[in-house]
């Protein structure tokens, strides 16, 4: 849109306006943008931490992406707070599974939108589109990975542990998973697979106040703790994702230690939705 609308650029005596730029530009996305549109049924509904609920949907046909992405999720047409009855969720889920899987956190005074996901029942259908997200794994498996999650945040990279695990491809990955108590650490069982199928160093860390019997890390990510950690952490690349809060903290975090911008990912999760 930029450069169409650079004054140089005309043809003959015909300039273009800022608003046949953003038309130029708005048409040149819907055609290379991913044009999938599924119908999705919910086959099962279960819960997989102390507030995460996991919901598992079957598509009408299976479709492609890559772990890590994201989706928009529409509810059928129902009474609505001011947010709406859309919303995007990361997809929990390997490309290498046969469902969709979403990983659901709920608060006390949720959204309408997440109370009337929770009370779907089977065979309830919604719609998913407007696929997208490049917070997906590198390309070249040599290169060294953080993954740090806060919360919630911890979707996207379940997707990316249980893919590799799946196709057992051996990679330098570590991820950190912070939460509040034991009881809200999601999805450990997938963790623990990739261990042993990847290679991949798992660290958790609480930082609530009840800790009686915890042995493992605690608090939140410092410097020194990632330093102990993951020795080769200036040639690795960093995946950050959880609530905004928490993602900006941890870039301060890896700034402090001398990360380039460049080797930072991110992921927010703008918490209550």
């Amino acid at each position: 849109v930029g450069l169409l609308f650079a004054p140089q650029v005309h043809f003959g005596t015909f300039y273009l306006t800022p608003e046949l730029a953003l038309l130029a530009g708005n048409a040149f996305s819907y055609v290379v943008s991913p044009k999938i549109r599924e119908r999705l049924t919910l086959t099962r509904s279960h819960t997989v931490s102390s507030d995460v609920i996991e919901f598992d949907f079957t598509p009408a046909q299976p479709f492609r992406y890559a772990a890590g992405q994201y989706m928009e999720f529409t509810l059928p047409p129902s009474q609505a707070d001011s947010r709406g009855n859309r919303r995007y969720f990361t997809l929990a889920s390997s490309p290498t599974e046969d469902s969709i899987k979403l990983g659901v956190k709920f608060y006390p005074g949720g959204s309408s939108f997440k109370r009337k996901l929770q009370s779907l029942v089977q065979p309830q259908t919604l719609m998913a589109g407007q696929l997208s997200g490049d917070f997906i794994l590198p390309t070249d498996p040599t290169v060294p990975v953080v993954l740090i999650a806060g919360g919630i945040g911890v979707t996207p990279f379940r997707s990316m542990l249980k893919y590799l695990s799946d196709i057992n491809q051996k990679r330098d990955i570590s991820l950190f998973y912070i939460e509040k108590t034991r009881a809200a650490l999601a999805y450990t069982d997938i963790f623990t697979q990739a261990e042993a199928a990847v290679g991949a160093k798992i660290i958790y860390s609480l930082t609530g106040t009840d800790l009686k019997g915890w042995t493992g890390q605690t608090g939140r990510l410092t410097a020194e703790m990632l330093q102990a950690e993951v020795l080769n952490y200036k040639q690795s690349t960093f995946y950050i994702s959880g609530p905004h809060a928490m993602v900006k903290a941890t870039e301060i975090v890896l700034q402090k230690l001398g990360i380039h911008p460049s080797k930072i990912k991110r992921d927010f999760f703008p918490g209550l939705a």
